[in-house]
């Protein structure tokens, strides 16, 4: 069983970030639905009631970082959305943030009708979760595909658990997946603690 890739690669998503623009931070709380913007204002996106039919998506988490642009980097940066997740919205350019809150912070959206590209094995979303299936080329560069997908010239993977465990060079000698899998790469480093996805091939 081998490491199939470390690092950045491994959390490819086809679904990119949409940059919301200057936007008054009290708006895209937790819970409340946002609708794309079709008349006057700043940004892509606008709050609409959840029951509105221009509604879209629904924010299921809100996230600070130091480090603007932080949504442009899904692969290159821990991003902590739930599993459910289908799309990031970084919002820049904020006015006055609310407390503890910065301007390079992110949301994470759940789309209010499918498609979901963030469920397992549809190649979405801003993390590889369990269910999703991965295409590793030659090279040893992961790639998040759809379950469905035939990825030529690439072996195929289906992520089978997620281990998290302490990012030193001692455990990584240590591989944390069972025996019977055939391969395990890292999701991402944070707090001295990685994420590591056991996968199998199909």
């Amino acid at each position: 069983m081998g490491i199939v890739a470390m690092g950045a690669t491994a959390c490819a998503s086809d679904a990119g970030p949409v940059v919301a623009g200057t936007t008054p931070a009290a708006q895209f709380a937790v819970g409340s639905c946002i609708g794309p913007r079709t008349g006057p204002g700043v940004g892509d996106y606008r709050e609409v009631a959840c029951a509105d039919p221009a509604a879209t998506g629904s924010i299921l988490s809100r996230s600070v970082s130091s480090t603007p642009g932080v949504a442009a980097q899904l692969g290159r940066l821990s991003i902590a959305c739930p599993d459910a997740t289908d799309v990031v919205v970084e919002l820049s350019e904020l006015g006055p943030p609310l407390d503890g809150d910065s301007p390079a912070g992110y949301v994470c959206i759940r789309n209010l009708k499918a498609p979901h590209p963030g469920d397992p094995g549809n190649g979405g979303g801003p993390a590889i979760v369990v269910g999703d299936c991965v295409a590793a080329s030659s090279g040893g560069d992961v790639q998040e595909i759809r379950c469905a997908d035939r990825a030529k010239a690439k072996t195929r993977y289906r992520v089978v658990t997620v281990e998290t465990v302490k990012d030193s060079p001692a455990a990584a000698l240590v591989s944390p997946c069972a025996a019977g899998t055939d391969a395990s790469f890292v999701l991402s480093r944070h707090g001295g603690e990685r994420r590591v996805a056991c996968a199998k091939r199909l």
